[in-house]
């Protein structure tokens, strides 16, 4: 009876291992690697958009999560990198991803791109892609970062 408490328990473990696991998934599996958002305010010059999108950043995204390289207002653009995290079990795991904003007179794009390789963090090293559920993830917070950006494009 000791026996088979051991192997059934031996048994649940390693399926809860097995669960935990990720496909390693090459670039060319990935469904979507690079988001792209349009937006359109009239009457707002490229500079007012670069300044609007730039303290939209400072505001949302801490140190941690952002750092951008290159910052020019003449040529209206924003260029860095971001930090999106999600949860398995009870670490936390982190991919990072290429930020790109350009605005022009009245028109402006964010360019949101996952780079390869999670981010070693805690316990999360050695995975290439992060699985489905935490796409899901990123694709969220892509998607808030993105309509928190839209709002303050347009506020005057």
């Amino acid at each position: 009876m000791i026996r088979l408490t051991i192997l059934t328990s031996l048994a649940f473990m390693l399926s809860a291992c097995a669960g935990m696991m990720q496909e390693e998934k090459s670039l060319e599996e990935v469904e979507q690697q690079t988001f792209t958002y349009d937006y359109q305010v009239a009457g707002a010059d490229r500079q007012e958009l670069w300044r609007r999108a730039r303290n939209y950043f400072d505001a949302t995204l801490d140190d941690r999560q952002s750092e951008f390289e290159i910052e020019n207002q003449e040529a209206g653009t924003l260029t860095g990198r971001g930090l999106a995290s999600w949860r398995i079990a009870r670490e936390y795991c982190s991919a990072e991803y290429h930020i790109r904003f350009q605005s022009q007179d009245e028109a402006a794009r964010l360019e949101l791109q996952l780079i390869e390789d999670i981010t070693p963090f805690r316990e999360c090293s050695g995975f290439g892609w992060p699985s489905k559920d935490a796409e899901d993830v990123i694709v969220s917070h892509f998607n808030d970062l993105s309509a928190g950006l839209e709002e303050a494009l347009r506020e005057d």
